[in-house]
């Protein structure tokens, strides 16, 4: 990594000062539990506590890996946190009914997918999890946050495509260690509601993205996905929102992001999964 990557990125996580008190409690006082499908850094798990006790909530994390199956995993958390990480084996998304055109594209460039031991494991037991999460009533309120890698899975999923690499494909440099501004493009959702100012900052650590020119020529196969976020004049996916689910992803990083980005999306994570315990359901 660029060091002046690793000196910006350990700038932001100074924590920001002041308690912020929650008109939601949970029960008893209780540590709200954050599922997450796979280890998370340090950035990410100190700087949610940060939030979590600007908030005045205890929290603790729980690797949903460690349960029997990822119903039995959903069920026992209040929210659901899926990392950055490794690339997705285009497998996933080459199984879907694709146009021959751009099947052939996918082959063409498929020698940039980076093959890798974390992927491997994490491709089958992230799918599942999004799959179980998709297809019960159940989980319609646990609220999810999909982080970079998190959020291609979220979309590779539901049947979306990846551009395999944005460099060879869009003639865009890869983002690696990078500051992009992003824009929201849909106000009505969740981003509208964290970004009222229309655009911010994200940290950036990818070179793949859901083909958005695919998902916005064919709505009908996906009426459950909101595109609410793009950049470089909409031809990078920077933000998506399942409509009938509590659940947004995002390609850029906010626990490496500036502190007023990573805490509203922490808080907004923090204080749905409170709202989800509080209904009593659980």
């Amino acid at each position: 990594m660029k060091t002046y990557g690793w000196v910006l990125a350990i700038l932001f996580t100074l924590p920001l000062t002041g308690r912020a008190a929650e008109s939601c409690r949970p029960k008893d006082d209780r540590a709200i539990v954050i599922g997450h499908t796979y280890k998370l850094d340090w950035f990410t798990t100190f700087r949610m506590k940060n939030s979590a006790r600007l908030m005045g909530y205890k929290i603790k994390f729980q690797d949903l890996r460690s349960f029997a199956s990822p119903e039995e995993g959903l069920r026992s958390v209040d929210a659901l946190l899926v990392p950055g990480g490794a690339d997705i084996d285009p497998n996933y998304y080459t199984k879907a009914s694709l146009p021959a055109e751009l099947l052939a594209t996918i082959e063409k460039f498929k020698s940039y997918y980076r093959a890798s031991d974390e992927g491997k494991e994490r491709d089958p037991f992230e799918y599942s999890v999004y799959q179980t999460y998709y297809q019960s009533p159940e989980f319609t309120q646990l609220p999810a946050l999909a982080i970079c890698r998190g959020m291609q899975m979220m979309a590779v999923a539901k049947g979306v495509p990846l551009v395999l690499d944005i460099k060879a494909e869009m003639g865009i440099a890869n983002r690696h260690y990078k500051f992009d501004r992003f824009h929201v493009t849909d106000a009505s959702g969740i981003m509208g509601e964290l970004f009222p100012e229309g655009s911010n900052i994200g940290f950036k650590l990818h070179h793949q993205n859901p083909r958005i020119d695919y998902m916005t020529s064919h709505p009908d196969r996906f009426p459950e996905i909101k595109i609410s976020a793009t950049s470089w004049d909409g031809r990078i996916l920077e933000a998506i929102e399942l409509q009938d689910r509590t659940a947004i992803g995002v390609q850029f990083h906010p626990e490496k992001s500036f502190p007023k980005v990573k805490h509203r999306f922490f808080r907004w994570l923090l204080k749905n999964a409170c709202e989800y315990t509080h209904q009593g359901d659980k």
